[in-house]
């Protein structure tokens, strides 16, 4: 089964799905695959890392957001629509801060999120340390 079977019908991930139709092999994760493709469509010739920065600024927002659906009646628990959304927050948030990360000089790429969270932080611990406030 290919990554792009698995969303079928879903608009909110339509952005993020790749488009190569690539199988997801055994030794990686769907969103691995996911931010993989999300990174290779961030053109970083047109963005300079001021742009970056406010973008991974505005998408950390979103990120945080709680996700909370009205028709949930407002519970913690989401409907399936709400935790597309949340992993497709999650997988715009990677991508930005990846390029930011690039364009600073840390070591950065998708193939390092087998464990995001970890990851993230470590990322955003190596942008601090650099006086990257984000």
């Amino acid at each position: 089964m290919n990554v792009q079977e698995l969303w079928i019908g879903s608009t909110v991930m339509d952005d993020i799905v790749p488009s190569s139709g690539k199988e997801v092999t055994k030794l990686e994760s769907m969103y691995i695959a996911l931010l993989k493709d999300a990174v290779a469509r961030i053109d970083l010739s047109e963005k300079s890392p001021e742009e970056l920065m406010i973008a991974l600024r505005e998408r950390r927002g979103r990120l945080l957001l709680p996700a909370v659906s009205v028709a949930s009646g407002g519970r913690k628990e989401a409907p399936t629509s709400d935790v597309h959304a949340a992993l497709a927050r999650q997988v715009d948030y990677d991508r930005f801060l990846i390029a930011l990360c690039s364009c600073c000089g840390v070591t950065a790429n998708a193939e390092q999120f087998s464990q995001p969270g970890v990851e993230r932080t470590r990322l955003e611990g190596a942008l601090a340390h650099l006086g990257i406030a984000i």
